[in-house]
């Protein structure tokens, strides 16, 4: 890394104690420790500094008061990932796709199928990267994954077509005046 790099890396790190130390020491017992906010804020500054020990402590008493809560969730998944816990990250990601809402659910199975894959257990796996690639998240990652593990139970013709299956259309934006009016008007 640079001496840019290392000077940029200082900075961000000395920001994000600098909010750490604004958002207040739960140690102290400061007012603000039972704001779920102002804890997900906490853990995901931890988590940016990749320190998943505080991030989960954060992210855990967030859970304690509201166990459904989707961004805690979410994050205490990464962190377990991180700590190369598949199994309590798959654990995460199975409630999530149990209280989420539909459209993000796409991602959450895309996750558990990417540990589901990297344990060996490809037929757990293989329907939820179809989820995936039909829900539209990830399509041709989750494709690729799918043609992997037909290749692997000698489906040439099935993981063939997983592969090469063109992407899915996707609907295109209306345009708006800004993005019609020539540059410069």
């Amino acid at each position: 890394m640079s001496l840019d790099g290392n000077l940029q890396t200082i900075l961000r790190t000395a920001k994000i104690a600098a909010l750490l130390l604004l958002i207040g020491d739960t140690s102290r017992g400061d007012t603000l420790h039972g704001d779920a906010e102002v804890q997900q804020t906490k853990a995901t500054l931890f988590y940016q500094m990749q320190d998943y020990k505080n991030a989960m402590a954060a992210v855990k008493s967030i859970l304690a008061a509201d166990s459904g809560n989707i961004p805690a969730l979410e994050l205490l998944a990464l962190c377990l990932q991180r700590q190369k816990d598949e199994t309590g990250a798959a654990t995460t990601y199975r409630r999530l796709i149990e209280i989420g809402k539909e459209p993000l659910k796409h991602s959450y199975r895309f996750e558990l199928a990417t540990i589901l894959f990297h344990q060996k257990k490809h037929a757990e796996a293989r329907p939820l990267f179809a989820d995936s690639a039909q829900g539209g998240f990830n399509p041709g990652v989750s494709r690729f994954f799918m043609g992997l593990i037909d290749f692997e139970n000698k489906q040439w013709s099935v993981g063939f077509a997983a592969i090469t299956k063109p992407p899915r259309k996707t609907r295109r934006l209306p345009e708006t005046r800004a993005r019609r009016a020539p540059p410069g008007q």
